[in-house]
Order: C-alpha cells, then structure tokens, then sequence
C-alpha cells in the first residue's frame, strides 16, 4: 500500500483533484494501475486550523502542547489504513508513505514520533528541504499575530473565542510562517537531533530533491513584486537571510550579478541551501542506520504537474513539484505523459512500486545507492544515470562553512 501526503507549506493543499485542471493532480490512478497497488491520498488540516499554537489551547490536554493537530491528523489516516487495508486487498504491515515537500517534512516527523510508530514500513521524500522547526514556545510567540487578527487576543476565554471564530476568517489570517513546532509530546524532539541519535522508526528511506528547486520561489517572488529581481535587490535579501558577512561571502561564491540574472543566481542558491545540501546531509545522517537511497530529479525540459510560475528572468527548469507529474503518471491536467517523459515517468512509477513491495528497486534506483554508506545520487532523467557530484554541484562544503545559516525564502 502507498500513502500519499501532499505539499503546500502546510498552508495550501488538498488530496483531490485541482479545479480547472489548475495542477496539482494527485488522483493516485495511473500509479496504482501502473504497479498494482493500493493508493491512498491523505487530507490533513493546514494553516491555523491545523498547526495554531496558543497557550489557551496548551492549557487544555494533559501534555499541555497545542499546534500539531495536522500531525495528528496524519497519524489518524495511518490508522485508518491499518485498520481497513484488508477490506481493500492491502497489507496492514507492508505501508509505504510518500509526501512531497511539507508532506515530506510530514513524514520525517512521522518517522519521529512516537504516536507513529509502526504504521508504516517504508517512507520516500520528495524536496523535504530544511528540518529545523520551531519549539512550541517559539510558535506560540510567532502565532500572537493570528489569535490577535481574528479578535480573540484579548477575550476572556481565548480557545471559546477561537472556536467561535468562522473558517473563512481563519483561512485568511496572515500571520507568519506555520507548520509542525516540538512540542515534547507530539514531536519529542527537533527533527534533526532526533534522526542524528537514532531516536526514530529506523525504516528504509528513498529521499531526493530537483534540480532547480529554487526557480520555483524566486520566480513566484518575481511576479510578486512586479519586476525582475535587481542586483539591489538580490543583495537586499541576502543580507536580510545571512547578515552582511554570509551574504558577501554567498555573493562571490555564486557570482551574483555576473553569469546569470540575479533572479536566477538567487534560484540557485535557494536550490543549493534549502533543498539540495539538506537533502545530501539527510542522506549522511541516516545512511550508517538505515538503508538510504538518494536521488535528484533532473530530466531537461520537464513537463508539469503544477503551474510553476513564469516569468523571463528565470529559466524554471526543474523547479519545486515538477517530479509530481512524473511520480503519479500525468501532468496538472491528468493528461498522459509521452516520449521519453512518459518512459522516465513509468520507469519511476514501477521503482516506487518495486520499492513498496520489496524495500528495493534495482531497475531503478541501481546499485550503490541501496547500500548503507554509499555517495552515490540516483538521477532521474532520461536516461536514468548515477552521479557521485551531487555535493560539488551544489556547493555543500561551501554551505557546511557557513554552518548552514538561515533559510533564504524571500
């Protein structure tokens, strides 16, 4: 059995199909017809509604924690396949979870605590990113702003207030950045230390991330704004993510202003800092505990199962989601891929499907990547290929001497 969690930076998404074919389409169709098995898409409750941390909500459970609730949401759909896999021919004891991006990061805290353990024998990540998470203290200070903007900051019963607060209002609330926080309970520990020590369901993991993750942001930053990134403003934010220092010594490594425009050189480091060297130091933290496969998407000109923004500064390439399309078998539209992407697609599809049922794929994810300790990176492209400069290409020593600062999302 697959199961599916979806992406969204735990604000946006949904299991089902876009309205309008506006992508993403996660009908596990073609991929449970393609390899025989049993797919399960998963909803899960996302901005406040799923991750509001507050004191008022703390002070009502006897963990006194509040905030992850789309965590718990996840833990009650494994618990609803356990429970219902025979009804539909699937083995309650052989369950894959797959997720892309926040629905990765989902899974890797999953994989720490404590009220997933044992639901699921394999996990694959999709462009996980950074691991750091805030600790329930911090969430709770950044959240003020949500309980503020809908009225309850100053209510004599701050949870009644927040219950009687209608959705819509939530679900337009601004606040900050969102998502899981360490609660002790909920997730024990910073995700991170927990997989270092080896606190953590030790299962097989296929872990990877894109090429161009960073085209993604930086173009949807672009259209935002309503003009190409300057150099000004290029150095503006590198300033305002690494403090002056970080961001000179980030300016000269990727020779901002010079080879490239500074939207796509900005593109690349987002790519190199939050999602490519994350996932290589993913790969070495678990690799001695765990069988570990780490590959890249890197198939040239891609086809899509999310609208990627457009702009022409930035060449998009493969940019944040575009494996989507290539995992579940078809583009935003549910049309069928072709040529050398429906190959690549299906040859994808079946390692996923080898991988759920035998914890290896060998046709797909070849060789020394399925060998604890290995530095190979799996590519994913026509033709599939293995590559053992993944950590030069993407300047991961250069990041490791910056000490891996903060993450640059403008």
């Amino acid at each position: 059995m697959l199961v599916f969690f979806y992406g969204g930076s735990f604000r946006y998404g949904d299991a089902g199909v876009a309205p309008g074919g506006n992508g993403p389409d996660y009908t596990g169709n073609d991929i449970a017809r393609r390899i025989g098995a049993i797919v399960v898409t998963v909803n899960y409750r996302l901005g406040a509604l799923g991750f509001l941390a507050a004191p008022a909500l703390d002070n009502e459970n006897a963990h006194h924690v509040s905030g992850n609730y789309g965590l718990l949401d996840q833990q009650a759909a494994l618990r609803w396949v356990a429970s219902n896999a025979r009804a539909f021919g699937g083995d309650p004891k052989n369950v894959t979870v797959f997720g892309q991006s926040a629905g990765a990061l989902s899974i890797v805290d999953q994989m720490v605590s404590p009220g997933a353990a044992g639901l699921f024998e394999r996990v694959q990540l999709q462009s996980v990113g950074s691991l750091a998470t805030a600790k329930l203290a911090s969430a709770e200070k950044q959240d003020e702003s949500i309980v503020d903007e809908v009225g309850c900051a100053n209510a004599d019963d701050v949870a009644a207030c927040l219950r009687q607060v209608p959705v819509s209002t939530f679900l337009t609330a601004a606040g900050g950045a969102i998502g899981p926080n360490v609660d002790g309970f909920v997730l024990p520990t910073e995700p991170q230390d927990a997989l270092a020590s080896g606190a953590f369901s030790h299962v097989p993991v296929i872990e990877g991330s894109n090429l161009d993750e960073g085209t993604y942001f930086i173009a949807q930053f672009t259209s935002t704004i309503g003009h190409d990134v300057t150099l000004n403003n290029a150095n503006a934010i590198l300033v305002n993510a690494f403090g002056k220092t970080n961001a000179n010594a980030i300016a000269t490594e990727y020779a901002l202003g010079q080879n490239a425009t500074p939207g796509q050189t900005l593109s690349s480091i987002l790519t190199d800092e939050f999602f490519s060297c994350p996932a290589y130091n993913l790969r070495e933290t678990l690799q001695y505990q765990v069988p570990v496969i780490e590959y890249e998407f890197s198939q040239p000109d891609p086809v899509y199962d999310y609208p990627v923004p457009q702009v022409s500064s930035i060449v998009d390439g493969d940019a944040h989601t575009t494996e989507l399309a290539y995992f579940f078998g078809h583009d935003g539209a549910g049309n069928a891929l072709s040529g050398t992407n429906r190959w690549l697609s299906e040859s994808m599809m079946d390692g996923l499907g080898m991988y759920a049922r035998y914890g290896q794929a060998p046709g797909v994810f070849p060789g020394p990547g399925n060998t604890a300790g290995s530095a190979a990176v799996i590519e994913l492209r026509s033709p599939i290929d293995i590559s053992s400069n993944f950590s030069g290409r993407h300047r991961c020593d250069f990041w490791r001497g910056l000490g891996s600062p903060t993450v640059l999302l403008p």
